[in-house]
C-alpha cells in the first residue's frame, strides 16, 4: 500500500531576470485550474495561510514555505508549492519542468486549495499554492418537510339535559270590575289599595 504522507512541500525557485508583469488577482487559481484539468474548491482557512505565506516570502524576497500544521486539524493531508518569478505564467512553466512539482500540483486527491500571490519590491512574484485533501464541508442536506397529520376529533355528542320541572304557576284571576254606583271613594281605595284621590268618574275600581 503507497504511504500517505500528511505534509508535502516543494519550492520553485525561478529567478529569472525579465521585465516584472503585474498579477492578475485570480490568474494564480486559473493556472492551477488549467494544469489540474479542473478546479478545485476554495478553503478558506488554506487561503489565508497561502496569502500570508507569499506575503512572507515577498518581505524576504526569498521563497520559503509556511507552516500548514494548522491546515492538519482540518485536513487529512496537506501540501504547498511556491515560486518566485516575473509573473504567473512564468512560474507554471517552471512548476511543469518540475516532475515534484507538476505531481504535487495534478494530485487527485485535492479536494480543495487556497491561493496567495504577492508581488515584492524586488519586483518578482511571490506565489504559494495550499491544498488540502478533505476539510471541505459537506452539502447541506436538503431539507424533507415533514407530513403534517391531520387528527380529527369527534366530540361525544352532549346528553341534553333535562328540563327542571316547571313550577305551576297560579294563575292570575281575571280583572274584575267592580262597579260601585255610587262610586264609594271610600270603599274603593280600601279595595284596589289606589289612591283615594284617583279619577273615579266612571264608578269603577279594578280589583
Amino acid at each position: 500500500m503507497k504511504p500517505r504522507y500528511p505534509f508535502i512541500s516543494f519550492i520553485a525557485a525561478i529567478l529569472i531576470f525579465s521585465i516584472a508583469l503585474p498579477a492578475v488577482a485570480d490568474d494564480l487559481d486559473s493556472a492551477v485550474t488549467s494544469a489540474r484539468g479542473s478546479a478545485l474548491s476554495i478553503l478558506s482557512e488554506a487561503e489565508s495561510i497561502a496569502v500570508a505565506s507569499a506575503r512572507a516570502q515577498a518581505a524576504a524576497e526569498n521563497p520559503f514555505h509556511a507552516d500548514l500544521n494548522p491546515l492538519l486539524g482540518i485536513c487529512d493531508s496537506v501540501g504547498e508549492v511556491v515560486g518566485v518569478g516575473p509573473n504567473v505564467g512564468r512560474i507554471f512553466e517552471e512548476f511543469a519542468a518540475s516532475g515534484s512539482h507538476w505531481s504535487l500540483i495534478t494530485a487527485g486527491s485535492w479536494t480543495s486549495m487556497g491561493t496567495g500571490q504577492t508581488r515584492g519590491a524586488d519586483g518578482y512574484l511571490y506565489v504559494s499554492v495550499v491544498f488540502c485533501e478533505g476539510g471541505v464541508p459537506p452539502a447541506p442536506t436538503p431539507t424533507t418537510a415533514v407530513p403534517v397529520t391531520t387528527t380529527t376529533v369527534t366530540t361525544p355528542p352532549q346528553p341534553v339535559p333535562t328540563p327542571a320541572t316547571a313550577t305551576p304557576v297560579e294563575p292570575i284571576p281575571a280583572l274584575t270590575w267592580l262597579e260601585l254606583d255610587p262610586v264609594d271613594r271610600e270603599l274603593c281605595p280600601l279595595i284596589t289599595g289606589e289612591s283615594p284621590e284617583g279619577d273615579m268618574s266612571e264608578g269603577f275600581c279594578i280589583i
